[in-house]
């Protein structure tokens, strides 16, 4: 395959001779169909020698630090890969110091687009195939879960069952220290309320459970630092 090099036109890449044959086999057979795709010429515009290989630096499958079958994206000239670079981080909203200074981006949301989806077309067929390698049986569970997410989602209708546990599940995480000293000030408040409506009200076996968890942690942190706060209140006559 490291002839077909040279049935590139003589100069068409940036990249050698050198470099070209340490490509693995595929990415080799990728560049190939995407130059005679391209009609030999830059994805955005008619030039055609030294032109890079455009990939994704975050791919949805393989690393993004080197070429692969799944984030070669096109064959551009070095001027639109620095447009395209800049495109996309004022998509992100990724703030730059010397945005004014900087040339109108040459690259157009619907040219964007067209490149874009010409590349997922492409990898998607391949990444299918790597889920289904590397999940067997179970790709097939999760693709059918995806399609009914999807029906839900785009067509309406109860959601699956899964989507429901999964968000009862979130919204119930306490996710910061706050938060669950908040809860549990609550809990707190709530058993002692019962107890001033009923003296012979009996606390939950889970709250117990918990308080027998917690109590080690209130005896050597919370109430030193009680003890010592209340100090330095009373020396600074709060």
């Amino acid at each position: 395959m490291s002839s077909d090099y040279y049935a590139l036109p003589h100069g068409f890449l940036r990249i050698g001779f050198s470099r070209w044959c340490k490509l693995s086999y595929g990415v080799q057979e990728v560049v190939l169909k995407l130059a005679e795709r391209q009609n030999f010429k830059c994805a955005f515009c008619d030039r055609r020698t030294r032109l890079e290989i455009e990939h994704d630096h975050e791919p949805e499958e393989g690393p993004g630090d080197s070429y692969t079958i799944y984030n070669i994206r096109g064959l551009v000239c070095r001027q639109h890969n620095w447009h395209l670079m800049l495109y996309e981080q004022k998509q992100r909203g990724e703030y730059l110091n010397n945005w004014e200074n900087l040339p109108i981006i040459r690259i157009y949301e619907r040219e964007y687009d067209m490149y874009i989806h010409a590349y997922e077309r492409r990898v998607y067929p391949l990444i299918e195939d790597a889920l289904k390698a590397r999940l067997g049986l179970s790709y097939w569970r999760r693709k059918r879960m995806l399609e009914r997410f999807d029906e839900w989602l785009y067509e309406g209708g109860r959601p699956p069952y899964w989507w429901r546990n999964c968000k009862k599940i979130r919204n119930t995480m306490i996710k910061t220290p706050e938060e669950f000293l908040r809860k549990l000030n609550a809990h707190m408040q709530f058993i002692v309320d019962q107890f001033a409506k009923d003296p012979n009200y009996v606390p939950p076996d889970e709250f117990i459970r918990l308080w027998i968890i917690l109590k080690p942690f209130f005896e050597n942190v919370i109430k030193p630092i009680v003890v010592k706060t209340r100090a330095i209140e009373a020396s600074k006559g709060i």
